[in-house]
């Protein structure tokens, strides 16, 4: 991950990793993500998910378009080392360890990083990375119809990204996610084909 140091690392992700100001850190975090496909493929993956903690705690600590385009750079090789027959799946989440600005903060954005890096990018779905009462479900519609649902990390949370037991808090939105995902299966939704990740540790 890039989101907490390695023992022996280098140059420290404090501050970001993929977004960060200093090139050297951001290739760092590049060259990391292209070891994961390399290990990946000796595994049998198929695909990467790049999940980052890069943000703000106070305003003006960060420009927000300079941030964003520094990671774009930095996710467009990264998807230029993925396999023909890859995915990279991106994941958004509103706060933490950030908690002013985080640079992938929300499904929007993750939509239009996977519509700038192309079609083997996709947006993965943590049901613990949005705001309270956020509509879960009408995200997996709007994402599966515009073919950019890559997957999911099934969990529940009571207050933030809890990552409890999937159906443990609020069974109800986990049912109406997967009639969602009933919905686009029955329907043929063109492209639909979306991995599933059970992500909890309580």
């Amino acid at each position: 991950n890039t989101f907490s140091d390695a023992k022996d690392q280098k140059l420290s992700y404090k501050f970001g990793s993929l977004s960060h100001a200093d090139a050297g850190t951001r290739r760092q975090a590049v060259e990391h993500n292209l070891e994961c496909i390399e290990i990946g493929k000796t595994l049998g993956s198929k695909a990467l998910t790049v999940w980052i903690g890069d943000g703000s705690n106070f305003p003006g600590q960060v420009n927000f378009a300079k941030a964003f385009e520094r990671y774009l750079d930095a996710m467009k090789e990264v998807y230029a080392g993925l396999p023909a027959d890859w995915k990279l799946f991106s994941e958004h989440k509103m706060y933490e360890p950030a908690f002013y600005s985080t640079v992938v903060q929300d499904w929007g954005t993750n939509y239009m990083i996977a519509q700038e890096l192309g079609d083997k990018a996709f947006c993965l779905v943590d049901l613990g990375h949005h705001a309270p009462n956020v509509n879960i479900e009408m995200i997996v519609s709007r994402l599966i119809q515009f073919k950019k649902l890559g997957g999911f990390h099934f969990n529940d949370s009571k207050y933030g990204d809890d990552d409890l037991d999937a159906g443990s808090i609020d069974p109800y939105r986990l049912f109406l996610v997967f009639n969602e995902l009933v919905d686009a299966e029955l329907s043929g939704a063109e492209g639909f084909d979306p991995a599933h990740m059970l992500d909890q540790s309580h």
